[in-house]
């Protein structure tokens, strides 16, 4: 069978909006949780709790998925910008 995912991708929200994200790795950085801290033609490089994580494909809800750094044009997202942190509740 072809064209069937497995597993689910992990998902973000900008402003509200529903974002899955593809081509995650680890890498060098430090900042608030969801910070965005650079846009290169790699992908989008976002910190995380610890360290940071590099984004390279992201997919709009009920849009194709593209290049990170190319919805990151399209979306104005910069260096700064902020994604929604959820943050899980403790009981």
């Amino acid at each position: 069978v072809t064209g069937v995912q497995t597993c689910a991708l992990p998902i973000s929200f900008l402003g509200g909006a529903r974002l899955k994200l593809s081509g995650l790795s680890v890498t060098a950085g430090s900042g608030q949780p969801g910070e965005v801290l650079g846009v290169s033609e790699g992908g989008l490089t976002v910190a995380a709790r610890d360290g940071a994580v590099l984004i390279r494909t992201v997919q709009p809800e009920a849009r194709k998925a593209q290049p990170a750094h190319t919805w990151a044009q399209g979306a104005g997202v910069a260096r700064g910008t902020q994604f929604d942190v959820w943050e899980p509740t403790r009981e």
